[in-house]
């Protein structure tokens, strides 16, 4: 009786930790990215050729089929959030546990986890759901070490094909970790492995290529990957941020060395126990997604799953380094709560015991800080009210199309500078006329001199200002 009162109790703490943390919060930018790209899916149309999206779409399509079964709403979107941190909270707790042989650091490691991870990013994203696949494809590395079984190295190929198509970087980074296990363990050491794997693999992959195939967006798939990652974000930097912030050099000391410590951590176990090859996955995993995610965005927001990953390389480095191991992920823990009590949600938002006032209107049904809770409850019945089918939003705040209801005319959610050509302008300038849009949502300062800043000055009047977001209607 007693062995099955630990895990109820704990287990249960855990999920209501991680309902406090997923039930808060409606992030206007990345968050409402992903929730109207997923209603989009849900209404026919076709990613990449009927609308930009910066990533491989797994995320959405999963997000999709969610809304499909549970209808449409920011509480389901959480909820299903919430499955994934769930699923990575085991995880990590049967991967640390089983190489610490110790209750108390697997109980640590998913703290750090939920602390550095689900309370940063509490929204279906790319990132946390490359984690759970990553600690999937993990979970089926060690158990082909323990048991050699055909299915799981199928699953192996499978799980890393879904990091793939959830997001690029991720993608190669899994790869990277696969390949390495398959030249270094001799458990991996046969044509048998290499080709089951590859069958693993090639299905999903396959299975999206047919679909992009039949729905006649195959080509424009990858164009819009060479454009994006090729073109804008190697060619021209956007999207990036320094490694090495403009500070007092102390500061710019222990900020950079923070910002290299997923690599600095990994290394390190790497290094302490070189001779326990069959532990080098666990090391491996954090350490390859961090070298290939970390860049070009270095922010808070992009580290902190990283470090919510520390456990992995930590518990390796326990087996040989108790004492600094514990008091080290112990510090990390108390960063992270304290991170969670005073630092804003996802970086930008209010922090996130904050978002306490329950929104029960416009597809929310979750908690909202005031700010939110005033914007939404003033802009959305003006979008609602529009007499047209279609509003437009200029440049990063799709919630209101989900929230409201409405269609974007543009095939662009996001529009930054170097997304928002003067060939773009044209574009969406043509979009927006004939879409008879008479209301456009603007949630930046806007006076900048393009063509687009003339088309809305010439045919719009501005009606309400909140803050920085503002409603322009056709004069």
């Amino acid at each position: 009786m007693k062995g099955k009162v630990f895990p109820v109790l704990f287990w249960g703490f855990i999920i209501l930790l991680l309902l406090n943390f997923h039930l808060r919060g409606a992030i206007p930018h990345d968050e409402g990215q992903m929730l109207n790209a997923a209603s989009k899916l849900l209404a026919g149309q076709i990613p990449y050729k009927d609308f930009q999206f910066f990533y491989t779409p797994f995320s959405i399509f999963l997000l999709s089929l969610t809304f499909k079964v549970f209808g449409e709403s920011i509480l389901i979107e959480k909820l299903l959030a919430f499955a994934i941190s769930l699923g990575s909270s085991y995880l990590i707790w049967e991967i640390t546990y089983q190489t610490s042989k110790k209750i108390f650091w697997g109980i640590l490691s998913v703290l750090l986890f939920i602390f550095w991870g689900s309370a940063v990013i509490n929204f279906v994203w790319p990132v946390m759901l490359c984690i759970f696949l990553g600690l999937l494809n993990l979970k089926f590395v060690l158990a082909y070490q323990q048991k050699s079984k055909t299915a799981t190295i199928l699953l192996i190929g499978f799980t890393a094909a879904l990091v793939l198509l959830t997001k690029q970087n991720f993608g190669i980074a899994i790869l990277v970790v696969n390949f390495l296990t398959l030249i270094l363990n001799s458990k991996f050491h046969s044509k048998e492995v290499v080709k089951h794997y590859l069958f693993g693999f090639i299905l999903p992959i396959l299975l999206f290529f047919s679909y992009l195939l039949v729905n006649n967006s195959l080509a424009i798939f990858f164009k819009e990957m060479y454009y994006i990652m090729f073109v804008k974000i190697a060619g021209e930097g956007m999207l990036a941020t320094p490694f090495v912030y403009t500070d007092v050099f102390l500061n710019q000391i222990v900020r950079t060395g923070f910002y290299l410590l997923p690599l600095l951590v990994g290394i390190t176990a790497l290094f302490v126990c070189k001779e326990k090859k069959t532990l080098y996955p666990i090391i491996l995993l954090p350490t390859a997604y961090y070298l290939l995610g970390i860049r070009p965005t270095t922010d808070f927001v992009h580290l902190a799953p990283f470090i919510a990953m520390l456990s992995l390389p930590l518990s390796v480095l326990f087996l040989k380094k108790k004492k600094l191991s514990i008091v080290f992920l112990i510090a990390l823990l108390i960063l992270g709560v304290h991170s969670v009590l005073f630092r804003g949600l996802y970086k930008w938002e209010a922090p996130i015991l904050m978002h306490n006032n329950y929104a029960g209107s416009f597809k929310t049904n979750v908690f909202i800080d005031d700010k939110h809770k005033i914007v939404f409850d003033t802009v959305i019945p003006i979008i609602r009210n529009s007499s047209s089918e279609y509003i437009f939003i200029y440049h990063y705040s799709p919630i209101f199309y989900f929230l409201s209801d409405k269609k974007n005319p543009t095939r662009y959610d996001n529009l930054p500078p170097e997304i928002f050509t003067e060939n773009v302008q044209i574009e969406v300038i043509k979009d927006i006329t004939n879409a008879s849009v008479d209301t456009i949502v603007i949630d930046k300062k806007f006076g900048d001199k393009t063509l687009f800043a003339k088309f809305i000055n010439e045919n719009f009047t501005p009606v309400l200002q909140l803050s920085e977001l503002s409603i322009w209607k056709k004069k």
